[in-house]
C-alpha cells in the first residue's frame, strides 16, 4: 500500500508540536469555571508528526516524515533527544517503562526503553501499524493492513494474540481491562476484554 501522507496527517502542522488551548466549562448553576491550560509554547521536532504520548515524565513524539521519535521533558517540554526508528512512524505509546512505535510502512514495531530512549527491539510481522497502545501489561497494536488488532506482552514483547476487528482499524486504547478499537472504514468500535497476563499461554 502506498504511504498517504495527506490521509494521516489530519489537522497537523509539518515540524511544529501545540500545547493546550483556552477553554471555559459550564456547570449545572450557571457558574462558570475557567481551564488554567493556555497555550504555552510551540516546540519544533520531527517531520510530519503523526502520533504523540506522554507517561507524566516523558513526552514522546512519532515524527512519520523523518522516521524518528523525539524525546521531551514532561515538565517543561524541553528537548532530550531524536532516536531514530522504522519507516514512516505513525504511532507511539509509552506505560511509563517501554516506548512502543509502530512503524507503517516497514510493517514492525520499535521498542524502546522510557527510562533512556534506548533500542530493545524491532518486532516485526505487523500489517501497516497505525496504532499503537499499552497499558503496562498489554501492548495493542492495530494492523490496519489485515483489520485485527495483534496482543503482545509489555513485559517482553512476546507475541499473544491476534484478534480480528472492523474495517480499517485505525485507532486502539486499552485501559488493562477493556481495549477499544476504532474501525473506520465500518463506522464501529469494536471492545475487546483483556485478560491478565498469566491467562495466556
Amino acid at each position: 500500500m502506498t504511504f498517504d501522507f495527506k490521509r494521516v496527517a489530519l489537522a497537523l502542522t509539518a515540524g511544529s508540536l501545540w500545547f493546550g488551548s483556552a477553554l471555559t466549562a459550564s456547570v449545572f448553576a450557571g457558574t462558570q469555571v475557567a481551564w488554567a491550560a493556555t497555550a504555552a509554547r510551540t516546540i519544533h521536532v520531527g517531520s510530519f508528526p503523526e502520533g504523540i504520548s506522554s507517561d507524566g515524565t516523558h513526552v514522546w513524539v512519532a515524527n512519520s516524515g523523518s522516521n524518528t521519535v523525539t524525546e521531551l521533558k514532561a515538565s517543561t517540554g524541553a528537548f532530550v533527544k531524536t532516536i531514530p526508528v522504522g519507516n514512516a512512524p505513525l504511532a507511539v505509546s509509552s506505560d511509563g517503562t517501554h516506548v512502543w512505535v509502530g512503524n507503517y510502512t516497514d510493517g514492525t514495531i520499535t521498542e524502546l526503553m522510557a527510562s533512556t530512549g534506548a533500542l530493545v527491539q524491532t518486532i516485526s510481522g505487523v500489517s501497516e501499524p497505525f496504532a499503537v497502545s499499552s497499558d503496562g501489561t498489554h501492548v495493542w497494536a492495530v494492523n490496519e493492513g489485515a483489520n485485527t488488532v495483534t496482543e503482545r506482552r509489555a513485559s517482553t514483547g512476546a507475541f499473544v494474540a491476534t484478534f480480528a476487528v472492523g474495517s480499517l482499524p485505525a485507532g486502539v486504547s486499552s485501559d488493562g481491562t477493556h481495549v477499544w478499537v476504532a474501525n473506520e472504514d465500518a463506522n464501529t468500535v469494536t471492545e475487546l476484554v483483556a485478560k491478565p497476563a498469566h491467562n495466556h499461554g
